[in-house]
């Protein structure tokens, strides 16, 4: 490989991180626990 191959790759690549970044900063998470019944029994309440 050419070194303007290789950083045509890493462009692509950062590229990719940026835009997952950014799409992680702006949505909502939501933490959803169980309470089933072994869930009562190791402690979730």
């Amino acid at each position: 490989m050419k070194l303007d191959e290789l950083k045509a790759i890493r462009e692509k690549a950062s590229a990719k991180i940026e835009k997952r970044n950014a799409d992680a900063s702006q949505s909502e998470w939501k933490i959803v626990v169980s309470m089933g019944t072994s869930g009562i029994h190791y402690g979730a309440r």
